[in-house]
C-alpha cells in the first residue's frame, strides 16, 4: 500500500513540473504561398488587380509590371511585431522585386492597411519591395506592427531602387511603423526606402509620409531614405517620429546621406530620436540630412525638435540651408501650405490626414483608475506609441502591458514575458496536481 501511495505521490509531483516548464517557439516562419487575384487583369489603374489578402499581396512578385490595388486592410501575421527578432511568427513574406527583376508597376493602397509583415533576407533586399525600377508608382497605405530584416539597404516599402537616367519612381502617402534591422554590417537602412542604386539621374520623388518605428543599420541610416548614394531626388513633406541608429556612422532625421548637388529635401520634420556611436561625432547625428562632402545638397523650409544638446547638424558645412528651424517647444508656429494642424498633435501631410496617427508626443495615457483625460480623436484615427493603443481604422492592435480604451470603455491587458495572455485558469491544473501530492504526502507520513 505504501509503496502504490508514494507512485502516486511521484507521479503527481511530475506531472506538475512537466505543466509549468515553459515552452520556447522554435519554429521557423513559413513563406506565403502566392495566389492570383480573381478580379481584375492588371493592365492599367481602372482594371488594377484587386488584393485583399496575403496571398494576393505575394503574387506581385509574379507579374512585376502591372497594376494593383488594395481593396481591404491585410494581416499577414499576427502577435508583436518587437519580439519577431528572436521569435519568427507565422508567415514569412518574400520582397517582390529584386536587383535585376524589379518591380515597374503600380499599387495604389487606397488607404488600407497592411499589418504584421515579416521579412527576414539574408542579402540586402529587405522590403515590402525588394527592388523598383523606372515607372513604378507606390501610393496610399499603411504597414504597422511589422519586422523588416535584412543586410543593408532595409526599408519598408522599398529597399533600394534601380532606375536608368530617363526614368521616375514616386512614392507617397505612406505611413509606416515598422521595426527596420538591416544589420550592423551593412550600409542603408531608411523608414521608407533603404538606398538608391542604377543611374544617379533617376528621378525620385517622395511625398507626404510619416514615419514612427525604428530603424537600425551600420551606416546611412535615415528617418525617410537611408543611403541616397549621390542620386538625383526630392523628398517632400515627410515627417519622422521614429528612432534612427547608426551603429557606426550617418544618422540624420530625413536621409542618412546624400552627396549629390541638387538632391532636395524640402517641408520636412524630424522629432525622431538620432543615435550614432561612432567618436568623434563628427559623421554622426546629423537633423535632416548627412553630407559628408561639399556638394551642397538642397534643404529648405525644414523643421526640427533638439532632443538633446548633443545632437549635431553635421550638415551646416556642407548643404544649402535655405530655411531649417527649431521647432521645440514651439511646433504650433510651423506653416506650411501642404500640412494640416490637428488638436493635440504636431503637423502631419495633409495628404494623408485620413489615416495618419496622432503623435505620442501630444498624447494622454490613461489607465482603468484614472478618468478619461484622452485627447480627442480627430478623424476616429489614433495611434499612440511607446506601448500604447495603436489604432488605424477602426482596427486596434494592442501591444503588451498597456490600457486600451476604445468608445469610452477601458480594458486592461496584461500580458506574460512571452507575450501570451495569462489568466487565473493557466495555473489550476498544476497547483491542482501539487496540492494532491501534498495530501498524499501526508497521509503517507501518519500511515508510517
Amino acid at each position: 500500500m505504501k509503496r502504490t501511495l508514494s507512485l502516486i505521490l511521484m507521479l503527481c509531483m511530475s506531472v506538475s513540473m512537466i505543466i509549468v516548464i515553459p515552452m520556447t517557439a522554435s519554429a521557423e516562419a513559413i513563406a506565403i504561398t502566392a495566389e492570383a487575384p480573381t478580379t481584375g487583369d492588371g493592365l492599367s489603374a481602372a482594371t488594377a488587380y484587386e488584393i485583399d489578402t496575403a496571398a494576393k499581396l505575394q503574387w506581385m512578385s509574379e507579374d512585376l509590371d502591372a497594376f494593383y490595388k488594395l481593396t481591404a486592410d491585410i494581416t499577414v501575421n499576427t502577435g508583436d511585431a518587437t519580439t519577431w527578432e528572436t521569435t519568427a511568427p507565422d508567415n514569412l513574406f518574400t520582397p517582390v522585386g529584386a536587383w535585376n527583376t524589379q518591380f515597374t508597376g503600380q499599387l495604389d493602397g487606397q488607404g488600407y492597411t497592411i499589418s504584421g509583415l515579416y521579412i527576414n533576407v539574408t542579402g540586402d533586399s529587405g522590403g515590402l519591395f525588394g527592388c523598383v525600377g523606372d515607372g513604378v508608382v507606390i501610393t496610399n497605405f499603411a504597414i504597422v506592427n511589422s519586422y523588416i530584416a535584412s543586410v543593408g539597404n532595409g526599408g519598408s516599402i522599398v529597399s533600394q531602387t534601380q532606375g536608368t537616367a530617363t526614368g521616375t519612381i514616386s512614392i507617397s502617402k505612406i505611413y509606416s511603423d515598422a521595426i527596420i534591422n538591416a544589420g550592423t554590417t551593412g550600409n542603408g537602412g531608411g523608414g521608407i526606402i533603404g538606398g538608391l542604386s542604377g543611374d544617379a539621374a533617376t528621378a525620385l520623388t517622395v511625398d507626404s509620409c510619416i514615419f514612427a518605428g525604428s530603424v537600425t543599420v551600420k551606416n546611412y541610416a535615415g528617418g525617410i531614405l537611408g543611403n541616397g548614394n549621390g542620386h538625383d531626388g526630392t523628398i517632400s513633406n515627410c515627417l519622422n517620429l521614429g528612432t534612427v541608429t547608426a551603429t557606426y556612422r550617418y544618422s540624420a532625421g530625413i536621409v542618412g546621406r546624400n552627396d549629390r548637388a541638387g538632391f532636395t529635401v524640402e517641408s520636412c520634420i524630424n522629432v525622431g530620436e538620432l543615435n550614432c556611436t561612432d567618436t568623434p561625432d563628427t559623421y554622426c547625428r546629423s537633423l535632416i540630412i548627412s553630407n559628408s562632402t561639399t556638394k551642397n545638397p538642397i534643404v529648405n523650409n525644414c523643421y526640427y525638435t533638439t532632443l538633446d544638446t548633443a545632437t549635431r547638424n553635421c550638415t551646416e558645412s556642407n548643404v544649402n540651408l535655405t530655411i531649417i528651424k527649431n521647432l521645440y517647444g514651439t511646433n504650433a508656429t510651423v506653416t506650411i501650405e501642404t500640412w494640416t494642424k490637428r488638436a493635440d498633435d504636431i503637423m502631419i501631410p495633409t495628404a494623408i490626414t485620413a489615416f495618419a496617427p496622432v503623435s505620442s508626443l501630444f498624447f494622454t495615457i490613461t489607465d482603468e483608475t484614472t478618468e478619461d483625460t484622452t485627447a480627442e480623436e480627430p478623424d476616429d484615427t489614433t495611434v499612440a506609441l511607446d506601448d500604447t493603443t495603436v489604432k488605424l481604422d477602426d482596427t486596434t492592435v494592442v501591444p503588451n502591458n498597456t490600457t486600451v480604451k476604445s468608445n469610452d470603455t477601458t480594458v486592461a491587458v496584461n500580458t506574460n514575458d512571452e507575450g501570451c495572455t495569462c489568466s487565473g485558469s493557466s495555473t489550476l491544473i498544476p497547483t491542482l496536481f501539487l496540492l494532491i501530492g501534498g495530501a498524499m504526502f501526508v497521509f503517507i507520513k501518519k500511515k508510517v
